[in-house]
């Protein structure tokens, strides 16, 4: 076996048995490297890979399906970035689909939920306001602060780009009680949608103190 990177094991035709013979739990990415969507989840899932390094029975594995196609026929992949979740104990020539999100926190959440193992991710810390529906009114129309939301998907891309440099405007404000840096993952969310000009990926308003002012 080697390492892709962090830990991520590169899979080819010559040692994919080897590695998923069902003797540990092992989650496959298959890849193509001029994937966009590939490439935007790449750090997520190196992060993934380190993170359940500690655990003798977990694989963080990928298969470039582009070079290795008969892998990726034989697997039925039609699209990239696909995973396939082999069970330890399991059929390895009926993996479980992968449908959530392509984030780190999905991702670990997944695997600790089919596992039992919880991952070793060091998470730094975070000033940015996490909001769902029910906490919407409360922070963004509070009338003595000014609030800034950002309207994210967890799948996108460029909301992925953003999140460092949003992080690191947080930090600029964390002892500025007047100022509040916000995020809202609306993905799934009609509700907020239906009320809000959210049409896509990421969305940023800006709820400025005082009464009945508009957000921007």
């Amino acid at each position: 076996m080697t390492a892709a990177s962090a830990g991520v094991v590169s899979l080819t035709p010559k040692n994919f048995k080897q590695v998923v013979d069902g003797s540990k739990d092992v989650l496959v990415k298959f890849y193509a490297p001029w994937c966009g969507h590939c490439k935007n989840m790449a750090e997520d899932y190196e992060k993934l890979a380190a993170g359940f390094g500690h655990a003798k029975d977990i694989v963080i594995a990928e298969v470039n399906a582009d070079d290795h196609r008969d892998l990726g026929t034989k697997f039925g992949i039609q699209g990239f970035p696909t995973l396939k979740f082999f069970p330890k104990g399991g059929d390895v020539k009926t993996p479980e689909d992968y449908t959530k999100g392509r984030d780190l926190e999905s991702l670990s959440d997944f695997v600790r939920e089919k596992t039992g193992i919880a991952p070793l991710i060091k998470k730094p810390a975070s000033y940015v306001t996490a909001l769902d529906y029910a906490k919407f009114k409360d922070v963004a129309l509070d009338e003595s602060k000014f609030v800034l939301v950002e309207f994210y998907a967890p799948w996108c891309g460029h909301c992925k780009t953003l999140a460092p440099i949003y992080e690191q405007l947080s930090q600029v404000f964390q002892n500025d009680d007047n100022v509040v840096i916000a995020n809202y993952d609306a993905s799934d969310d009609s509700k907020i949608k239906g009320e809000y000009p959210i049409q896509g990926f990421p969305t940023l308003l800006a709820f400025p103190a005082g009464k009945d002012v508009e957000h921007i």
